[in-house]
């Protein structure tokens, strides 16, 4: 073959310039030369130039960039962050935090973001890419990302609503094997057994409904009949983070979302195996009553184990966790024992396009229920020494699917549930033995804009059902939901603006009903570090199969169902200020909100006469009843922050909330069986009948820990004024039947409650850590109900191991 001079220097320059793509291109371009050597020369150089040309281009049009991606702090390789260029071409890094990306020439910046540390963007034309990237982790307190808002990765401090999260330290260091008592410490957040209230949104329906959706991994964990939390079934050893919204939230987590969710994150095993386990032990100490005292001289003692391992094999991640607990309680036939066993898996192809795995849980319990005490001079006694014991058990399987498409990542979670409770029958008390199940199933789609980045959008739809069996449901009840939602998020330079819609399909037995909700928000950073938000929601709850259907006994006690309960609706507005404040090594960020929160329908657990005179306690029992329109008006500042030194750490965490419930229609009348009329004034120990019951006005909460060099130490602190309204029958003697003493009770509290908590540890090897906990410190008599005396002074000690 005889190749020309111009022809030889084309070939030259181009081998020089792209030596690999066109010594291929070279060879093909020789086999053209042999067929078409009778073509003429020009017509040669022509085509020779015209292949050089085009092949050199499309070597031009991709490039390869890969690395690896580690915490700054322990160069711990970082599993599963994303990296990402543009909208259309991203990846997740694998074991070892590796990661290989393909992406155009024209594309000069590439994004790598990880949940829980600062994202960072590399610019591919200032040196190339390093093959290390190491990424700086967020502020646990001051700025942390967040998820719950909308779905999506976002940091706190541009969220449009109020958003409270809480780190895993503050779990374990408080030696507990129950969320609600850790909960109990964010600010504008109490729980008074198991239903959480945010901002006096809620008052008290004893473990019947809820306002509040609790959710593990975006799935709620809540029974399906009773709408009750399964504080007791969520794998505390395996926090990741806790966030909590206050507000309605319906838009994006429906029914039960209207005065706020409470979101728990699990943890994946990050490039390397992760070991934890702890052993616990305690004892409750003397109550500030001696007359209290039930057991005689018996030390009442508590104590469990904790255990977790989790690590990654090639593209498969497990953990398997457990926890089992011994717990006499300090009240009699208030026991809590049981034990749970949790598992995850997932698979990622190796281009981490597709994730796909499943969670498990088991869980079998022996527990008591505490309704009402015998009498002031007997807080820790159960009314009449009677006490249910409930054998518990609980399973979930959740399925799940990711897939990461070049245009659109869908998403699908689901969740079957299956409670069983059988429950020790009282003498003459008919059998309370049920069964609940419950089958949950969402998918979500996010399309991927490539001029419009600015715009992240969330659609889905949700699929729900459940039935209930049991004497005390009257049998088989059956309750589904369908629902379809959008979320829009623009962040534009200093703006962020949130906006949503859904509709929710609602069926319990012949009962149907459907309803939008709508959601507005904005969050605009006025300065560096300031950012003012304004947002609007609405929400709504269906009554749940218990509220409607049940009829059974607690104790002594009735519960009677109510077929003509209603949904109850609303809406909640907020405008709030959050400010960063670096005062040198100490970061502090402070945030002030304006809040209120209108319902209609309002469903209120009500004690009062609602049966007949041949029923228990001549027909006085619990009851759902829709009491109107309510509204609650107040304000929340809080103060969190956080400073590093070279041997010691400081962390602290406080609010104050102040609300104000009032019913707006205390005149509205409900009818008692026996056809008598009643209204709020008439049911309430509040004279004006405008208070509503069991909230509070005044809340204020604080933690702060403290670390210096293998110390730990720390200390909680809550305050609750006391409760302005309860049911009217509490404080009349039971219609002259007995007295609880809850008058007196009250008076004796009338200032509020203030209990403090302590801990301490010492880290005996980089892996061993000794700690021990004394919770209520000065012994303080406190309530969250009435007849509800809590625990006295109890110590716990810890051995725990981490690798």
């Amino acid at each position: 073959m005889v190749v020309s001079g111009a022809q030889l220097w084309a070939i030259n320059w181009a081998l020089k310039t792209r030596p690999t793509a066109i010594s291929i291109n070279f060879f093909i371009v020789n086999e053209l030369y042999c067929k078409l050597r009778k073509m003429t020369r020009i017509r040669f150089l022509l085509l020779l130039l015209f292949s050089a040309f085009a092949l050199v281009t499309h070597a031009q049009g991709l490039k390869r960039v890969f690395g690896n991606v580690y915490s700054l702090a322990d160069s711990t390789p970082l599993v599963g962050a994303t990296v990402y260029s543009g909208v259309r071409y991203a990846t997740l890094t694998q074991e070892n935090g590796y990661f290989e990306l393909t992406i155009p020439d024209s594309q000069h910046f590439l994004h790598v973001s990880y949940l829980g540390f600062i994202s960072m963007r590399v610019d591919l034309r200032q040196g190339g890419l390093p093959k290390a990237i190491y990424l700086h982790e967020a502020s646990e307190l001051l700025d942390p990302v967040v998820i719950s808002a909308g779905k999506s990765e976002q940091q706190q401090t541009r969220t449009t609503v109020s958003i409270q999260s809480i780190q895993p330290y503050l779990v374990r260091n408080r030696i507990t094997s129950n969320l609600e008592q850790t909960i109990n410490q964010i600010p504008g957040v109490n729980t008074a057994d198991g239903q959480v209230n945010i901002r006096s949104g809620s008052g008290w329906s004893y473990g019947t409904g809820s306002r509040v959706t609790v959710l593990v991994d975006d799935l709620p964990i809540m029974a399906g009949g009773t709408g009750q939390i399964l504080w007791s079934f969520i794998p505390i050893e395996n926090i990741e983070q806790v966030e909590v919204i206050k507000g309605a939230s319906s838009v994006l987590y429906g029914s039960s979302a209207l005065n706020g969710i409470v979101h728990v994150r699990t943890g994946w095993p990050q490039g390397k195996p992760l070991i934890k386990a702890a052993v616990f032990s305690g004892f409750y100490g003397t109550p500030p009553n001696a007359l209290w005292k039930w057991q005689g001289n018996r030390l009442l003692s508590k104590s469990g184990a904790l255990f977790l391992y989790g690590n990654s094999v090639g593209q498969w991640d497990y953990v398997v966790s457990g926890l089992g607990v011994y717990d006499e309680g300090w009240r009699m036939g208030d026991q809590d024992k049981r034990a749970r066993l949790s598992t995850k898996l997932r698979h990622r192809s190796e281009d981490n396009k597709l994730i796909y795995g499943i969670h498990a849980n088991a869980q079998y319990g022996r527990t008591g229920s505490f309704l009402l005490w015998e009498n002031y001079q007997m807080a820790y006694t159960s009314l009449g020494s009677q006490y249910a014991l409930n054998t518990s058990e609980r399973y979930t399987l959740d399925p799940f699917l990711t897939y990461h498409g070049n245009t659109w990542t869908h998403e699908v979670k689901a969740r079957s549930l299956f409670v069983r409770n059988g429950v020790d029958p009282l003498p003459g008390q008919p059998d309370q033995q049920n069964k609940m199940d419950l089958s949950y199933l969402e998918y979500r789609a996010k399309p991927k804009f490539e001029r419009w980045k600015f715009l992240n959008l969330t659609l889905g739809s949700v699929w729900q059902y459940g039935e209930s069996q049991g004497t005390m449901f009257g049998g088989v009840k059956v309750q589904s939901n369908m629902a379809a939602f959008v979320q829009a998020d623009l962040s534009w330079k200093r703006l962020d603006i949130s906006g949503g819609a859904r509709y929710e399909y609602y069926r319990l037995s012949n009962y149907t009903e459907g309803k939008p909700v709508f959601k507005l928000g904005a969050n605009y950073r006025l300065l560096k570090g300031t950012f003012l938000r304004a947002s609007a929601g609405q929400g709504y709850r269906f009554p749940v199969v218990s509220e409607y259907f049940i009829r059974t006994q607690a104790g002594p006690v009735t519960v009677y169902p109510n077929t003509d309960l209603k949904s109850e609706s609303g809406y909640s507005t907020e405008l709030g200020l959050r400010q960063v404040i670096p005062l040198g090594k100490l970061k502090m960020m402070a945030d002030l909100a304006v809040f209120r929160m209108e319902y209609r329908n309002m469903m209120e657990f009500t004690f009062g006469s609602w049966g007949t005179q041949f029923d228990t306690l001549f027909g006085l029992g619990f009851k759902s009843l829709n009491i109107g329109r309510a509204r609650i008006d107040g304000f929340e500042f809080s103060l969190s922050g956080e400073a590093k030194w070279r041997r010691s750490k400081l962390r602290f965490i406080s609010g104050y909330t102040y609300s104000n419930p009032v019913n707006l229609e205390p005149d509205y009348a409900y009818v008692t069986q026996n056809g008598n009329a009643l209204n709020y004034k008439q049911t309430s120990s509040d004279s004006t009948g405008t208070i509503l019951k069991y909230r509070v006005r005044h809340m204020i909460r604080a933690d702060v820990q403290y670390e210096l060099a293998r110390f730990e130490f720390g200390v909680s602190y809550r305050y609750m004024s006391s409760v302005e309204a309860i049911d009217l029958i509490f404080e009349n003697s039971f219609l002259g039947l007995m007295n609880l003493g809850i008058k007196e009770s009250r008076e004796a509290n009338k200032k509020g409650d203030h209990v403090v908590d302590i801990r301490g540890a010492y880290k005996l090897t980089a892996d061993w850590k000794i700690s021990i906990a004394v919770e209520n410190l000065f012994n303080e008599e406190y309530m969250t109900r009435p007849a509800d005396m809590r625990a006295p002074r109890n110590f716990q000690l810890q051995i725990g191991f981490r690798y």
